[in-house]
């Protein structure tokens, strides 16, 4: 099983934010603080512990008050962040089985402290896959939202606040198991542009974390090939959860005529899966 990947997740936030890489920028001057790593996979079974840390590095001019929180989550149908409140609990929670110190901390300008975390789970728990997030806000911080956003490097800034998963797989959860729902399209033309839109929907049937690379294939009667898009690589999935793999072609060169639309999805299983709709461009 691969572990170790990114998340990729737009982020919904009270102001603008722009993710990836690190240093996260929002309309208000964000707290400069960076986590490394950002996400921890790791392979537990019942009866088993195990104990890692990460550490927050305060890039700022100033000192920085922060404190750090744990919380369940999920991810929506468009791989965006979404965190759980108690009436939401399920059975991938991994929340009740991890420790973590320090709750709050301070961190000189140029410093880090670092946060170390233990899971243990009971001997008499389902081997399943768990997960949970460590939440660092900084003092700074105004409101947060309870959604926030995708992006595999899971550094994610939820108004000043910046979250750390945790993924425990299951090496007895079973064989990784999908279906594809229908394909669908939409292209519309209006005097600024042209767009067409193609929806890829991916449901992870199986009880294992699913790495999810898709393709988007349009091709004519012909059989050519006239527009690909390729995801970026190892979106995950989780089990119960689905995916809709969206993508809009703006301005796309193409034809009037008949079309069909292949999306292609690896999700780590014996074979990938195939689904196809059909369009029509008047």
């Amino acid at each position: 099983m691969k572990f170790a990947r990114y998340i990729n997740v737009p982020l919904l936030c009270l102001s603008l934010v722009l993710v990836f890489g690190g240093l996260l920028a929002t309309a208000q001057t964000a707290p400069p603080l960076v986590l490394n790593p950002m996400n921890d996979h790791f392979q537990l079974a019942p009866g088993s512990s195990y104990e890692n840390s990460f550490v927050i590095t305060n890039e700022g001019s100033e000192l920085r008050s922060v404190q750090v929180d744990l919380v369940n989550f999920t991810l929506t149908e468009s791989g965006s962040f979404k965190a759980l409140t108690e009436d939401e609990k399920t059975k991938y929670d991994l929340s009740d089985y991890v420790t973590f110190t320090p709750g709050t901390t301070e961190i000189e300008a140029g410093e880090s402290a670092e946060v170390r975390y233990s899971v243990e789970l009971p001997s008499d728990v389902s081997a399943i896959p768990r997960w949970s997030a460590l939440i660092v806000r900084s003092e700074e911080a105004t409101e947060t939202t309870q959604q926030g956003s995708e992006s595999m490097s899971f550094q994610i800034n939820l108004n000043f606040s910046y979250v750390f998963a945790l993924f425990q797989h299951s090496a007895s959860s079973g064989p990784v198991a999908g279906q594809l729902d229908q394909i669908t399209t939409e292209y519309e033309e209006t005097e600024e542009r042209t767009t067409l839109i193609v929806d890829v929907p991916f449901t992870n049937t199986g009880e294992v974390i699913a790495e999810a690379t898709t393709y988007i294939e349009v091709r004519n009667t012909a059989g050519d090939m006239v527009l690909r898009h390729d995801f970026s690589p190892d979106k995950l999935v989780l089990p119960e959860g689905k995916r809709v793999f969206s993508h809009t072609f703006t301005d796309p060169e193409i034809d009037s005529g008949r079309y069909l639309v292949l999306g292609v999805v690896d999700y780590g299983g014996s074979h990938n899966l195939a689904g196809q709709g059909l369009l029509q461009i008047p």
